[in-house]
């Protein structure tokens, strides 16, 4: 096996995770690699484990989570848009004022719950960074 992965992980096996290889030619499927070393005879043992299901059920998980986020956002936008005129609107019944105020709060953490899930949504599809924006308070209190 010639994948750079593998290479790596065979000069430095103690230093890595084992690598998980994609084989696209053998039916698209995921290998993880797995160097094990006796103690006794210092012989080395290869452990070649398929794990093509749980690769696809991670990228199920992925899609999901990013598919689902931008699937709430926009309903989420036009609720916060109606709950913002109406906190506003100066002929609104009293007894609405308060049940209003925190329909928009928590709306906003919803808002903000759609946002880092997107953020982490984009993380894991391109391996980047997290932005510098702080995370939302109703991120930080789960």
């Amino acid at each position: 096996m010639r994948h750079p992965d593998f290479v790596e992980y065979l000069d430095r096996p103690a230093a890595t995770a084992p690598p998980r290889i994609n084989l696209p030619r053998i039916g698209d499927r995921w290998l993880l690699v797995r160097l094990v070393t006796t103690n006794a005879t210092g012989q080395q043992l290869l452990i070649l484990r398929d794990v093509t299901s749980e690769a696809r059920l991670e990228s199920m998980r992925k899609d999901f989570v990013a598919n689902a986020s931008h699937e709430l956002r926009s309903p989420l936008t036009v609720i916060s848009g109606y709950l913002d005129a109406l906190v506003d609107e100066p002929g609104l019944d009293a007894g609405w004022r308060e049940p209003v105020r925190e329909m928009r709060r928590q709306s906003e953490r919803m808002r903000g719950i759609v946002q880092d899930l997107l953020e982490l949504s984009r993380l894991e599809a391109h391996g980047g960074e997290a932005s510098t924006r702080r995370w939302t308070s109703a991120a930080c209190s789960r």
